[in-house]
């Protein structure tokens, strides 16, 4: 979530800063400051780009207490200096009201809170579109998993068939050997059976030399796969072993 109001900041105070090349920008942090590998430095990281882009000049200004907010944003105010003057975090929502009401001429930006005044630009975002996103992603997670275990139970019956890693929290693939059958020869039988495996060392090569496995073939699966695809790679393995046996 926070990355994702970082990059919308990047693009906000870049869009507002358009046509006020060589101006002067001040940024107010909350006590967190800069280096706190989060909220932040992802918001520094807008403001810095935005100085290469625009040529501006960029003031930064930390607090250490949430005492320091007021006299922080006031200060700045004071000076007539300051294009915008930004509020980072919704830490400083009273004070930016408080202060933007004293100097209505100065523009002010306040990040993930709302002020209401015509002198301050108010940025957030919509929580509840991330946490749709996260339940999708969650559901493909599952889903992915899902294919997974059922691939693994598939291939495991196999006779002549070697899992290659079988961790229970892996992603979605599974890497195998056959005994009579070259890894590339497999790739080449099933991709005649319509069903597409990468054979290899999967930029293993060294782990895959440690441990005896001259390569292995690979099927991934993805949110896009079906079980009835993975009957389809089963069925196409038993036809390679036949061929071979």
């Amino acid at each position: 979530m926070k990355r994702l109001f970082a990059l919308t900041f990047v693009l906000v105070l870049g869009l507002s800063l358009v046509g006020m090349a060589q101006g002067k920008v001040a940024v107010v942090l909350d006590v967190g400051g800069r280096g706190d590998l989060s909220f932040n430095d992802m918001g520094f990281k807008g403001t810095d780009q935005a100085a290469i882009d625009f040529g501006l000049e960029m003031t930064e200004v930390q607090s250490t207490s949430a005492a320091d907010y007021v006299p922080n944003l006031r200060n700045l105010s004071r000076t007539g200096e300051y294009d915008l003057i930004i509020g980072v975090g919704f830490l400083f929502t009273d004070a930016m009201a408080e202060v933007a009401a004293e100097f209505p001429e100065q523009k002010y930006c306040i990040i993930d809170s709302v002020v209401m005044a015509d002198n301050v630009m108010s940025i957030i975002f919509r929580e509840n579109e991330m946490s749709a996103l996260i339940g999708a992603l969650g559901a493909i997670a599952a889903y992915e998993h899902g294919l997974l275990r059922y691939a693994t139970s598939k291939l495991r019956a196999i006779e002549g068939l070697r899992i290659i890693g079988e961790a229970d929290q892996k992603a979605g693939l599974v890497s195998f050997v056959l005994d009579a059958v070259h890894p590339h020869d497999i790739g080449t039988m099933l991709d005649a059976e319509g069903v597409a495996v990468r054979p290899g060392h999967h930029c293993a090569q060294p782990v895959m030399e440690r441990y005896g496995v001259p390569a292995t073939a690979r099927a991934s699966f993805a949110m896009y796969n079906t079980f009835d695809e993975i009957d389809v790679l089963a069925e196409a393995i038993q036809k390679t072993i036949a061929m071979f046996g």
